[in-house]
């Protein structure tokens, strides 16, 4: 018999997997490299209703948890027993549905954002536009040139704004692009 996951409450039916990919086809389409990165046993950690045939999965990196599959109060016990503090990032509605009635009063749904990866996702010209409608006073350089000017400003604290590492990285994909 397949072992459980130490933190597995009595009765629960939630395994480490030891062979990640197992969970693969639960999690087929989904772009995130996260994700494939647990799958193919590079980091992460991935948990499951089964060894050997899941039909519920999670896959944790971090304070992140992808959820796919048939969702799962068992899982979700499972998750919440292992952690305080965890990003869950359902797969479809089902899942959400489930955490919202499941965690009831201790999760809090937030929009997540990411970086489209296809390679004709971005667009030139809007990134033109908010480059060209930065106020004055902007110093715009090359990130490899304020990289460590900004990351030394970051360690002792006296980095605040998120404009300026913006303005940083459009001058850098902005000159990139052109």
């Amino acid at each position: 018999m397949p072992k459980r996951t130490k933190k597995a409450e009595v009765g629960s039916v939630v395994y480490e997997l030891r062979q990640a990919d197992r969970a693969a086809s639960l999690f087929e389409g989904w772009q995130e490299t996260m994700v494939w990165s647990c799958l193919k046993g590079v980091m992460g950690t991935a948990y499951a209703d089964s060894q050997t045939r899941p039909l519920s999965a999670a896959v944790v990196l971090g304070d992140f948890c992808f959820l796919a599959g048939a969702p799962s109060e068992e899982m979700l016990s499972h998750l919440s027993a292992m952690r305080t503090f965890m990003i869950l990032v359902p797969r479809d509605a089902g899942w959400s549905e489930r955490i919202a009635a499941f965690l009831h009063g201790r999760v809090k749904k937030v929009a997540r954002y990411a970086t489209k990866k296809e390679p004709d996702a971005f667009d030139k010209t809007a990134l033109k536009a908010a480059v060209d409608g930065l106020p004055a006073g902007y110093d715009l350089k090359m990130v490899d040139e304020a990289a460590p000017k900004v990351n030394g400003r970051v360690r002792n604290g006296g980095f605040s704004g998120v404009d300026a590492a913006v303005s940083v990285c459009s001058a850098r994909l902005w000159r990139h692009f052109q």
